[in-house]
């Protein structure tokens, strides 16, 4: 790691995600993460970032890890997609963030 997977349409690069050990240098005590998801944006709103979520946790649980995190600056997308808010944390240098945890097993 890191893995970067990226979603195709027709060759065009339409999204990326990737599972990273560590995303958040103020937290490196937790590990792996889904990190950098993006989707370009006329592609949004077709369930496109749900599928790359679900390829990491999928990819994740087949790899043997028990936990996923990942850290965002706004709220309500993760946990609509099963993301579990577990605190604030700050992102370098010293941007509030939320982070998520996702269970695995």
């Amino acid at each position: 790691m890191p893995l970067t997977f990226i979603a195709l349409d027709e060759g065009q690069l339409v999204g990326t995600v990737g599972l990273w050990l560590c995303d958040l240098q103020s937290r490196q005590d937790l590990s792996p993460w889904l990190a950098a998801l993006y989707i370009d944006e006329n592609y949004r709103d077709r369930g496109l970032g749900k599928a790359l979520q679900q390829h990491v946790l999928t990819y994740s649980r087949h790899a043997g890890f028990s936990s996923l995190y990942l850290y965002a600056t706004f709220s309500g997308y993760y946990e609509k997609m099963g993301w579990h808010y577990i605190g604030d944390g700050l992102e370098y240098p010293a941007k509030p963030v939320r982070l998520y945890h996702q269970a695995l097993v």
